[in-house]
């Protein structure tokens, strides 16, 4: 059972790692309300020349991937797919704001 939890626990870590750099790359946008991850763009290209520079430098994040670039940017592409075009909050006012009308 430790084997799963290990792999399922290197899954969220890429996740979060590919989610960090896409922030980082003004790609992703974490909302300052609710704290919430969006993706509204179609272009991943920033994050992927991030992160592809990060690992070309030898920032210590992303040293796993220093033998296999696609890994990450298949991640971050991954995430983008994942990732709601809205947050919570927007959704949430939106939905509030449309009752009254």
């Amino acid at each position: 059972m430790s084997r799963i939890k290990d792999h399922l626990d290197a899954e969220e870590n890429l996740r979060l790692l590919a989610i960090e750099i896409g922030i980082e790359a003004g790609v992703f946008t974490r909302c300052e309300s609710c704290d919430d991850v969006t993706y509204e763009w179609d272009d991943l290209e920033p994050a992927y020349k991030l992160a592809n520079s990060l690992i070309t430098r030898g920032d210590d994040r992303v040293a796993a991937f220093s033998n296999n670039r696609r890994a990450l940017t298949d991640a971050i592409k991954a995430a983008a797919e994942d990732l709601p075009s809205e947050c919570h909050c927007e959704y949430m006012l939106g939905k509030a704001l449309s009752r009254d009308d």
